[in-house]
């Protein structure tokens, strides 16, 4: 049966599900969506952190010790607003469902996943530059961001090592790291790019992550809550233009129907409002920002891989 393009709820959990499984380094940091959201871009929205405790010791004779719930707020500008729209044709519109995602749905937003990875790592870029590559033995350089980690109180779960391409090599070139087949679970970019997990770190490599004089930027290394992605779907348009707003799992996206009739052709949208931003988890407002997570930089000048044995 041909695809009813007027059944936008459809379209626009279609273009969730391709955005879900186009994105990688989405899938590994902290996210927040919703849809129908009434803000525009440069909007600002605040998420807001959980309260820190400490467990105090009971004694009978003076009672509790109430503590106060402090919370504070992270700003998190949603800068960016990313559209595609296509225009279609009579052959489109006769596509069944199925056709139509692999055909127009799924290309369109690979566009915008690519777009949210971009944005992803250069917010990663901003992470403290700790550490170099040991080219020599560069797991020694793992087990280095692990310790650095355990040190700014990051949960064990959840931890991230995304690797660009010449440090990927660095590593899949010794005896002891073996690319290995990821889980079912997740998206088809997040099991593409898993590499294995070592030293508490689930290993990815990722193309977006830069390597060039500039940077020299090979790795990272984070929690999940290091970096928050935020994600909101805009409101309907005025006007009585069908669109339909949809969020699941972190991300948000709006899907519109419209007609140009200027061109007298049929246009479907997919638009999204998002911002990266890293999250500071120090303990108290006016403190020193807590970030969790690290940079690693290329080694310095050509040196010789060496196998471990």
């Amino acid at each position: 049966m041909a695809h009813k393009l007027y059944n936008l709820p459809v379209l626009s959990r279609a273009a969730l599900s391709a955005l879900r499984n186009r994105t990688m380094l989405a899938a590994l940091v902290w996210r927040d969506a919703e849809s129908d959201f009434g803000g525009t871009s440069g909007h600002t929205v605040t998420i807001r952190r959980p309260p820190t405790f400490v467990a105090k010791d009971f004694n009978r004779a003076t009672g509790i010790q109430p503590q106060d719930i402090n919370e504070f707020g992270i700003p998190v500008v949603l800068d960016k607003f990313k559209d595609v729209s296509v225009v279609l044709g009579s052959e489109e519109i006769l596509l069944d469902l199925r056709d139509f995602q692999s055909q127009v749905v799924t290309p369109a937003i690979q566009a915008i996943a690519d777009a949210m990875e971009t944005a992803l790592v250069a917010t990663l870029d901003t992470l403290p530059d700790a550490l170099t590559w040991d080219a020599a033995d560069p797991l020694k350089t793992i087990t280095t961001a692990r310790m650095k980690l355990n040190r700014l109180g990051a949960p064990m779960a959840g931890r991230s090592l995304v690797l660009s391409p010449e440090a990927a090599k660095l590593i899949l070139d010794t005896d002891t790291i073996r690319r290995a087949d990821a889980n079912s679970s997740g998206g088809q970019a997040l099991r593409e790019a898993y590499i294995t997990r070592l030293s508490g770190f689930d290993i990815y490599e990722s193309t977006s992550v830069p390597e060039d004089a500039t940077h020299k930027t090979a790795a990272y290394a984070f929690h999940r809550e290091a970096v928050s992605l935020v994600s909101r779907a805009p409101a309907p348009p005025a006007g009585g233009t069908e669109s339909s707003s949809q969020s699941f799992e972190g991300f948000a996206i709006r899907a519109t129907r419209g007609y140009s009739i200027e061109k007298k052709t049929d246009i479907a949208s997919w638009d999204t409002l998002y911002g990266a931003q890293l999250l500071d988890h120090r303990t108290a407002e006016g403190g020193k920002p807590v970030r969790l997570g690290l940079r690693i930089g290329a080694a310095a000048g050509p040196q010789p891989l060496r196998a471990k044995k």
